[in-house]
């Protein structure tokens, strides 16, 4: 339902405000600046009432009757004090699993699940339940701000698609489907953290082709190609 929404979310913002600036009406210029600001607004006041309100989360989530929430949260703190301690390059892809006990909070343990995935080999290897906690502690800064701007690029130039298209051939193509998958995709990592998920690599596939297509059309459109010689006849 999550990434649901943010896919309609993200069709009709396109639909409506970055269409082509004639479609937009004269505030579109404002709106186009606004929706980004707002959407950091709305991501910095949640950190803040997450970060002030940290103890109160942890209180009822020890305190409830969910073994998963207690099991996610737990090695969530324990991604974060990984990036705390690694901030810049992280540990090594997929080596979470290696450091997490280290890490864990005391009251980590209250989970029936976590110890199991600590001390038998057989058992599921600790995860993080997060993307982005897998990205922070695994790659540090460097990974995290590369997967979110490699989404972010790939955005940027189907929108500039989806308009040099709206502009040309007055339609709209497949680039808001996959401008959505793309922010999909960036709303799946909150709640799941594996790589193999097809949605990345097919949006990511897609995307590649669209935008080469794209950028091949318009070379051609202005450039038809070298201009032929005339032909010269010889006289007899």
């Amino acid at each position: 339902l999550m990434i649901l929404g943010v896919d309609i979310a993200t069709i009709a913002a396109l639909r409506l405000i970055y269409a082509p600036i004639r479609a937009a009406g004269k505030g579109g210029a404002i709106l186009r600046v606004s929706l980004p600001l707002f959407g950091l607004i709305a991501l910095a006041v949640g950190a803040t009432y997450t970060n002030a309100n940290f103890a109160g989360i942890v209180a009822g989530v020890v305190a409830g009757d969910s073994v998963s929430n207690l099991t996610r949260l737990s090695l969530q703190v324990a991604a974060f004090h990984l990036f705390l301690t690694h901030p810049l390059f992280g540990v090594g892809l997929g080596q979470f699993g290696f450091y997490a006990a280290a890490y864990l909070p005391d009251w980590a343990f209250r989970s029936p699940e976590l110890a199991p995935m600590l001390y038998y080999p057989t058992a599921p290897w600790p995860t993080t339940y997060s993307l982005y906690g897998r990205l922070s502690a695994e790659l540090g800064l460097v990974g995290l701000i590369g997967w979110v701007s490699l989404w972010l690029t790939i955005v940027w130039r189907l929108l500039g698609s989806a308009r040099d298209r709206a502009k040309r051939e007055r339609s709209f193509g497949i680039e808001y489907p996959l401008i959505a998958s793309a922010f999909g995709i960036l709303a799946s990592g909150i709640a799941s953290e594996t790589f193999r998920t097809p949605m990345f690599w097919i949006t990511l596939g897609c995307s590649c082709a669209v935008l080469r297509s794209r950028r091949s059309l318009a070379a051609a459109w202005f450039d038809p190609g070298p201009a032929q010689a005339p032909v010269q006849r010889r006289s007899h």
